[in-house]
């Protein structure tokens, strides 16, 4: 009896079960602002070039309040599938003129609203914000140690996720930012990568056994 191996078709179908069903929270701005919207701003639009690549979003805070973005209905519902995972921005400095602005909620703060609470983190800590010259990448792990806090309390919030904002207030003053590639990303399962692993030595096997025959 020949030994039993699984066709490229079934590992096909296999792999294609592990893909989470529903698409991640990603927004690159492509082709219009995506439904983000913003807060305090003097102008809020969507450039088409320059961006990282190739659409932006431009904030022009000018002297106005603190510019907070606000996320679109795609970053809210249920979002346990992404504990463990990263959020991410793209961030650029367009234009300088204030002075340097330290606050609790300052450039690269995310709040994250859920579960009757929230949880906020900066992702640009200390005062740091874009560079001038070009694109930069704020990232940090969707962690409940992260965020501060409990497990059962961050469970609560990734469960139902009513709202995500960003604030991209980086001076006093004028100043205009550039904001691109906002995404949340799943971290692969341990038995995700195991089946992984399994699925693609399975292959080099059926090959293998196709060629000897």
């Amino acid at each position: 009896m020949r030994p039993s191996t699984l066709s490229p078709v079934l590992l096909f179908v296999v792999l294609f079960r592990l893909v989470p069903s529903h698409a991640a929270p990603v927004s690159t701005f492509d082709t219009d602002t995506e439904g983000w919207l913003a807060a305090g701003a003097a102008t809020f639009e969507w450039r088409n070039t320059d961006g990282n690549p190739p659409g932006f979003l431009y904030i022009d805070n000018g002297e106005a309040q603190g510019a907070i973005l606000t996320a679109p209905v795609a970053f809210r519902g249920n979002l346990s599938a992404y504990n463990g995972g990263t959020i991410s921005f793209d961030g650029k400095m367009l234009g300088t003129g204030g002075s340097f602005y330290q606050a609790t909620v300052d450039y690269g703060v995310i709040t994250i609203q859920g579960g009757g609470t929230s949880a906020f983190l900066d992702l640009a800590p200390g005062g740091a914000t874009a560079s001038t010259t070009s694109w930069t990448t704020f990232s940090a792990p969707l962690t409940a140690a992260a965020w501060g806090k409990t497990d059962v309390q961050w469970a609560q919030i990734l469960a139902s996720v009513s709202n995500i904002t960003l604030s991209v207030e980086a001076l006093f003053g004028n100043e205009i930012q550039g904001i691109d590639n906002i995404r949340i990303t799943a971290v692969p399962a341990p038995a995700t990568v195991w089946l992984l692993g399994t699925a693609l030595a399975g292959v080099v096997a059926y090959r293998r056994h196709r060629r000897t025959r």
